[in-house]
């Protein structure tokens, strides 16, 4: 079972400082919150990573979508941005509003099933803010358009949560992940 760490307490005897752990609740019991995304505050970091990135604001197209997965504490994170049968990653950071975007490796190559499916999938989850409560962590940004049509939703700590969206979302981020490192496969 994992147990997420709510707070710990100190004190300080005559052998040393000591700190007792207090547990909240694991994730399975805490509750999930889904709330209308908010346009403004999500759109104005999806393009700050755009622009860092040197992309146009927004996603376009039969099938794009780009991913911003950013560490909540030290605002630094990868992108991903997927479109054209190629496969970018970049290096993210967000300090205050200031973004920066470095390209650490492009592929191109089809795309999985696997991948376009959960894409499609978790594209119906647009127009939402996911989270279970969990505190700090990553904020995972999703913007994608599906057959034209922009979808986006944000995510917080979703590998960490059990409900069913999350686990939706968290399906696609492993797709992406092994869809940016996979090898190129030798033609046969």
């Amino acid at each position: 079972m994992k147990l997420i760490l709510g707070f710990a307490t100190f004190a300080l005897s005559t052998t040393g400082w000591s700190a007792d752990i207090v547990y909240l609740q694991s994730p399975e019991q805490m509750g999930v919150s889904v709330q209308a995304l908010s346009k403004e505050a999500f759109e104005g970091e999806v393009d700050g990573y755009a622009k860092a990135a040197s992309l146009k604001s927004g996603p376009s197209g039969d099938f794009e979508i780009r991913i911003w997965r950013v560490d909540s504490m030290t605002g630094q994170g990868i992108g991903y941005v997927l479109s054209d049968n190629q496969t970018r990653t970049f290096d993210i950071t967000r300090h205050n509003d200031e973004y920066s975007a470095r390209l650490t490796s492009s592929r191109s190559h089809a795309f999985s099933e696997a991948l376009t499916a959960a894409a499609r999938d978790v594209s119906s989850l647009g127009g939402n803010e996911y989270s279970c409560g969990i505190v700090d962590g990553e904020s995972v940004l999703v913007e994608a358009s599906i057959e034209g049509s922009r979808h986006q939703l944000w995510a917080g700590n979703p590998q960490s949560c059990a409900d069913k969206n999350s686990r939706r979302i968290a399906t696609l981020l492993r797709l992406v992940d092994a869809e940016a490192n996979r090898s190129e496969r030798p033609e046969t």
